[in-house]
């Protein structure tokens, strides 16, 4: 049997009568209609403990729902539009490159977009190869007023009133737990709700069409009303819809196919409809839930018990032996029972679940036996049926509109403590709504974003840890390479070379030999005004020496004595006051000269120890000092280029035993730059003004507890300093077995872990608090060289997850440190080109594929 061929306007089944420009809408019946986004929750690795807790706070939304009142769960995948992506990265690079050309670097601004266009490059290849979606949650608030005036479909304006008061009250309330959830709430305004719909009527259509002029306040005019219902639907139906197939809809060019969830599952967990949720696809999953009457609720349930319990009790009387599924259904109906007693706002509601899946360009045929699939596969694990009765695809259709309405009414009953599990506002996030692109979530196949500088995070320190090979070189190369290309500067400590090439990329960027170039140097005494000395730069001044002059402690640390901590104090100060009268510039040789005068001053008073002692600190200052080997790090006057946008600190000869000093001494002076590129270099894109530091190893910097102290304050400070602190280690333990490196630690907004090293994962699980699933995640995690790293991303309050790291074909050859086969090459290719990097960038990218796993 066929069924006979329907074709209609979308305008026919809207039942719409106005939308005004605060984004209330009216339908046909009176009920008022309000959507507001949110963050999703994220399941996945929660422990069940957590999962309990969020369910429970889900769950906590519907009891506010007064009998008869429904809420409307939305979440829509549509396909990744990797355009927009590409123009806001290339947006936000011009933008640099214009404010870099306007002062007279255009070489470098034109270098920052070539950048900038090796990023959009790998975003737009890898979201066409994982079929990468963008997904949106909304949460529908639909409100039938309980007394009302209709007349041919016109409210009266005192009900409407009342009717829009009652529904307020409803939103604010809902929106306010949806804040204590972390989610975000923003309430859509009108030209955006009308945008929403438009997408969903039309998604063939071009989404361009002028829309604003179709919202307003409803009218009491009957006529008036008429029309402007009239022309909303207009505005907003221009597709035909055909219903003729028993297995899809046609809408437009669009063919739609729809399902329905039309059984319990045999058991419930938060997260379990991801199951319909990895379409490759565009889909619409809409969950309604609608409160029944509490109060005949809980006398029926009271009925079932006592019935139940009635047999159950005549049984044992009769010696019959017990029925284990007759002993299921009494617990259960006492627990029912027990629970819809215990709250007044639990009780048994009805819900409606809809899948709705679209394909363009003909590829219904495809569409038709992945709906087949899902319908296996879920009735597989969670035992529960994706169907949906003969010719129904129209109802079901509307069912996932964003009005609130269930046309197909295909309700299930659940309980209080199950209604959360259904929610469809789940997703495996863990990036930053704005930022930088960092990877491609899994599951969920999102673009993961990351933003330091996100308001939910309390600092800008990321800790990234990974064994080597694990892809934490290139997993940062990546970071600097595209947030260069949007207007930050900063420094790299670099120990291994594995930075330079990018430096090589943009003009004014420099790579620092320390220890070996005679040219360069740093002088952490360095203050604007040498008549204000702060006691940050006393305390900073203070924490280098106790790397230059540190001696072991009874406790087994190496760090000043008290006693030398006082002298050099006094010393210090003593220096700059000296500065100010003779204009000379501050370093180490002046204090060892003021020590050794201290030291004869005490020795002329007859104080032979402390004399001894001053001489003994002023001696340990020679290799410091003049043309010592370490004078390059506290006594010549600072040589690093003011303005450089990347500046890469390459230690490797710097040595051990000076590799704490040398670091510290870089960090104090890209903290002190940063104050100024705050303010100055504002301009310079969307991160102008914003500085970054990577420091590899920086577990060093904390062998003393003074600089282990100054690090975590500057760790406290970088929000204010709009300073991005990235530190990197093989091993997260390095810096946990110093107490102020746990504190760094702990104190951290973000955190990347690739592929560990053995006998990590205890160490990382204890340290952050992480679930035994979040640990086990961290376990498995594997690099895939030449295609991608899977990093586990501890996001702050935004989430944690699972994600890869891929780079584009440029990108990759400007990343990678593979030493066996990608940098010979990359030299080898950068020698026959004269040694002009872009031009072997791009030869590298046109003749050569990255070196795939065997």
């Amino acid at each position: 049997m066929t069924a006979a061929r329907s074709s209609r306007h979308v305008g026919a089944l809207l039942p719409l009568t106005s939308i005004s420009a605060d984004g209330v809408a009216v339908l046909d019946d009176a009920t008022l209609v309000r959507v507001v986004e949110v963050l999703p929750l994220a399941p996945l690795r929660m422990s069940g403990e957590q999962l309990e807790r969020v369910g429970a706070a889900v769950g906590e939304m519907a009891a506010m729902l007064p009998d008869g009142q429904a809420l409307q769960l939305i979440t829509e995948a549509t396909p990744l539009c990797a355009a927009d992506v590409v123009d806001e990265l290339q947006a936000g690079a011009r933008r640099t490159s214009g404010a870099l050309e306007w002062e007279g670097q255009g070489d470098r601004g034109r270098a920052l977009e070539a950048l900038a266009l090796s990023a959009a490059a790998g975003v737009a290849e890898h979201a066409e190869l994982l079929a990468a979606v963008s997904l949106r949650h909304l949460l529908v608030i639909p409100w039938r007023p309980i007394r009302y005036t209709l007349r041919r479909h016109v409210i009266s304006r005192a009900a409407l009133d009342r009717a829009l008061e009652e529904h307020e009250s409803q939103v604010e309330a809902i929106v306010a737990h949806l804040h204590a959830l972390d989610l975000a709430p923003r309430q859509l305004n009108g030209l955006e709700f009308v945008q929403l719909l438009d997408r969903r009527l039309n998604p063939d259509e071009d989404r361009s069409a002028e829309l604003d002029g179709v919202l307003g306040e409803p009218s009491e005019d009957v006529r008036q009303a008429a029309e402007q219902a009239r022309l909303l639907r207009e505005a907003l139906c221009r597709s035909r819809v055909d219903d003729g197939a028993r297995s899809h809809l046609m809408v437009g060019e669009t063919e739609v196919h729809t399902r329905a969830v039309t059984s319990v599952p045999d058991h419930t967990w938060l997260g379990w409809l991801f199951h319909l949720m990895q379409s490759p696809y565009p889909f619409t999953l809409a969950v309604r839930w609608q409160a029944g009457r509490r109060a005949s609720e809980r006398q029926r349930a009271r009925h079932r018990y006592r019935r139940i319990w009635g047999v159950e009790r005549s049984r044992e009387i009769r010696g019959r032996p017990p029925d284990p599924e007759a002993s299921e259904r009494e617990d259960e109906a006492l627990r029912l029972q027990t629970e819809l007693a215990a709250s007044a706002g639990a009780g048994v509601f009805r819900v409606s679940i809809s899948l709705c899946l679209e394909s363009a360009g003909g590829r219904g045929g495809e569409l038709a036996r992945h709906a087949r699939e899902l319908e296996r596969e879920l009735l597989a694990r969670t035992d529960a049926r994706l169907h949906l009765p003969m010719f129904a695809q129209l109802a079901c259709w509307r069912s996932t509109w964003p009005l609130g309405i269930d046309p197909l009414k295909l309700r299930r009953r659940y309980a209080s403590r199950n209604l959360a599990d259904t929610t469809p506002l789940i997703a495996a996030r863990c990036g930053s709504p704005d930022g930088e692109p960092l990877g491609w979530a899994r599951p969920g196949r999102t673009l993961e974003r990351i933003d330091p500088f996100d308001p939910a995070h309390e600092n800008h320190l990321m800790i990234i840890a990974g064994k080597s090979g694990g892809g934490k070189t290139m997993a940062t190369n990546l970071i600097l390479s595209r947030i260069l290309a949007q207007g930050a500067e900063g420094g790299v400590i670099d120990r291994a070379g594995h930075y330079q090439f990018l430096a090589s990329l943009i003009p004014g960027a420099c790579v620092v030999n320390l220890g070996t170039d005679s040219h360069h140097a740093i002088n952490p005494w360095e203050v604007e005004d040498v008549r204000r000395l702060g006691p940050e730069k006393l305390e900073y001044l203070l924490a280098l020496h106790s790397f230059l002059l540190g001696r072991p402690q009874p406790d087994g640390t190496y760090d000043l004595e008290p006693r030398d901590h006082s002298q050099l104090s006094l010393a210090i100060r003593a220096v700059y006051r000296r500065c100010q009268l003779t204009g000379e510039r501050p370093g180490e040789t002046l204090l060892q000269e003021e020590l050794y005068r201290r030291s004869h001053e005490a020795r002329e008073d007859a104080n032979v120890e402390l004399a001894s002692h001053l001489a003994q600190l002023a001696e340990g200052l020679h290799d410091y000092t003049g043309s010592g080997a370490g004078a390059y790090l506290a006594d010549r006057p600072t040589s690093i280029p003011a303005d450089s946008p990347l500046v890469v600190f390459d230690t490797r000869e710097v040595g051990d035993a000076r590799a704490g000093a040398a670091m510290f001494t870089i960090v104090e002076h890209l903290a002190r730059r940063s104050h100024k590129t705050r303010i100055t270099n504002a301009h310079r894109g969307p991160w102008g003004g914003r500085t970054f530091l990577v420091v590899d190893e920086g577990w060093k910097m904390l062998e003393r507890r003074s600089t282990g102290r100054w690090i975590n304050e500057q760790a406290r400070r970088s929000r204010h300093n709009r300073l991005f602190l990235i530190a990197i280690s093989q091993k997260l333990s390095d810096f946990l077995q110093h107490p102020e490196g746990e504190a760094l630690v702990s104190q951290s907004s973000m955190q990347l872990f690739l592929k560990q090293l053995d006998g990590q994962i205890a160490d990382i699980q204890r340290a952050l608090g992480l679930t035994d699933e979040e640990a086990e995640t961290i376990s498995a995690l594997k690099t895939i060289k030449g295609e991608y790293a899977e990093a586990f991303l501890c996001n702050g309050r935004r989430g944690r997850g699972l994600i890869e790291i891929r780079a584009g074909a440029t990108e990759y050859w400007i990343a990678t440190s593979e030493p066996d086969h990608d940098q010979p090459l990359r030299e080898q290719v950068l020698r026959e080109c004269d040694g002009d990097p872009w031009a072997a960038l791009e030869r590298l990218t046109a003749e050569h594929q990255p070196r795939r796993a065997v």
